[in-house]
């Protein structure tokens, strides 16, 4: 028998749930649509119009994007290749001209790397990139590679082929894998056809899911575009405040007789005249007696009519003062607390977009030296799986079709390795993040080929290619020492007997 204070404890249990599922309140409003993947995308092409306009007129978005291409390229990719074929050497050497020369793309006038940084920069800011194979035989593998935006694909078409499915112009297999991609041929209105069919064995899709099972990304700094706009209108706003407030020209001080209540007349011309109730008119137009009839002045304006006339020459380049009051030039109004306003925006960017706060504003004067190394963790951490989805979606692909060319001309592929080697992201300290590592070998914290690994490269191809300089080293009668210098800071070892009899002890500790 359940007790009931059990019994009420478990009713408690059911009726539990998250608040975030509860439908009042303040979120009673809050009813996203449940959608399946595959339509996780759909309608990103407004989100598309609106981050390439963000990209071409906003400083921060520029930026961004910049920041994300040069974070995963930083100097180059390079492509390492290994293997027991006869042939190595001089498929090495086909491969390198082909990836260093300047007419990988159709055009003929772009690099392996400068495609692969237009299509990281394409990524960014529309969250998808497409990149075709094109055959062609005068090219040294037989293709050269042509990048397509998202656009190019049929969103439209939706319907049945065969077994497989097509979704928003990419086909599916019976298990929702990818299997190929419809493509407009023309993105002219005037020029488009029927949508042309394309293997995923000769197109590249890049993108990075935000979802399982999604069929296309974002622009990677999506949640954060509202506030770069808010940013860059917030600074521009305050950049025009203070220079109207410098630029002012004339100050007008108004008559005498002037009424803020606007009850007051003046006249067009100077004739004096008098009014209804014989009061003489000044020359200025205003009545020397404050019980003037302003209705019996038939050509007369009012009083805001002739400030306004003098203000709209040129918006806030007057100043209107009153009697007696005097020009002060070197106090104009004094400027807004930009900082205040400005921090929680670009930390809430810089948390979405995976940036640093000072690479965002372009100001690493104020960052002390805790604050920069943390701010550099973050970066890393997206940098390198950006890298990943790089390798995956569009590095690995080009292999493919690479070793298709090789094949083609008639060269072995078999045992072939190969390796996309980035270049090391740099640290902010590198000096004490080696020393450091070092420290962690000596101490058994770590190992030489962990080390290797952390800067995407295989340890045994390292290994292999340390031992091969060292051989050629020794026919020429060569040291390291004569190559790569030798380490002030590095004392000798006495100690060479003892290490020779396993007495060897850490570096980073003297012996009592």
């Amino acid at each position: 028998m359940v007790k009931p204070h059990r019994a009420s404890g478990l009713q408690a249990i059911e009726q539990r749930h998250y608040d975030a599922a509860g439908s009042d309140g303040s979120i009673a409003g809050w009813q996203p649509a449940s959608i399946a993947p595959e339509a996780e995308t759909a309608g990103n092409d407004k989100l598309e119009s609106r981050a390439r306009d963000l990209f071409r007129n906003s400083p921060i978005a520029r930026t961004i994007v910049e920041s994300h291409v040069q974070q995963i390229m930083h100097g180059g990719i390079s492509l390492l290749i290994q293997g027991e074929s006869k042939q190595l050497e001089k498929i090495k050497l086909l491969v390198q001209n082909t990836i260093e020369s300047t007419g990988l793309d159709t055009n003929k006038q772009s690099s392996f790397n400068e495609l692969t940084a237009l299509s990281l920069q394409e990524t960014s800011t529309a969250g998808n990139c497409f990149a075709l194979r094109v055959i062609d035989k005068s090219a040294p593998l037989g293709f050269r590679i042509k990048l397509l935006e998202y656009a190019y694909l049929d969103l439209s078409l939706n319907r049945s082929e065969g077994r497989n499915r097509i979704v928003r112009g990419t086909e599916l297999d019976p298990s929702d894998c990818p299997v190929a991609y419809w493509l407009k041929p023309s993105l002219d209105a005037g020029k488009r056809g029927k949508s042309r069919r394309y293997s995923t064995d000769v197109i590249a899709h890049i993108f990075s899911p935000i979802r399982v099972g999604a069929l296309g990304g974002v622009c990677w700094f999506a949640p954060a575009m509202t506030h770069i706009r808010m940013l860059d209108d917030i600074l521009y706003s305050a950049q025009q405040r203070q220079a109207t407030a410098q630029s002012f020209t004339a100050f007008v001080t108004l008559p005498h007789g002037y009424r803020e209540d606007n009850a007051d007349v003046i006249r067009k011309d100077k004739k004096v005249e008098k009014n209804g109730k014989g009061n003489p008119i000044d020359e200025r137009g205003f009545a020397k007696s404050t019980k003037a009839d302003s209705g019996a002045m038939k050509r007369a304006i009012r009083n805001d009519d002739y400030v306004r006339g003098l203000s709209e020459i040129r918006p806030n380049t007057f100043y209107l003062l009153r009697p007696g009051e005097a020009i002060n030039l070197a106090e104009p109004p004094a400027p807004i607390d930009l900082a205040s306003i400005i921090k929680p925006i670009v930390m809430f960017i810089s948390k979405c977009t995976g940036l640093s706060y000072e690479t965002i504003l372009g100001d690493f004067s104020n960052g002390s030296y805790s604050a920069t190394r943390m701010s550099n963790i973050q970066p890393v951490l997206w940098t390198k799986s950006r890298r990943e989805m790089l390798k995956a979606r569009f590095l690995e692909k080009v292999w493919l079709w690479i070793e298709d060319g090789l094949d083609t001309k008639g060269y072995d592929v078999k045992n072939l390795r190969h390796q996309w080697q980035f270049p090391e992201i740099v640290s902010a300290h590198p000096k004490e993040d080696l020393e450091m590592t070092f420290m962690k070998i000596d101490h058994n914290a770590g190992t030489i080929s962990e080390y290797i690994r952390s800067t995407n490269r295989d340890p045994d191809m390292v290994f292999k290619e340390r031992a091969e300089e060292k051989r050629k080293m020794r026919e020429l009668e060569l040291d390291d020492s004569d190559i790569i210098g030798t380490r002030s800071d590095k004392k000798p070892d006495t100690n060479s007997s003892a290490n020779a009899g396993g007495g060897s002890k850490p570096r980073g500790r003297k012996s009592q």
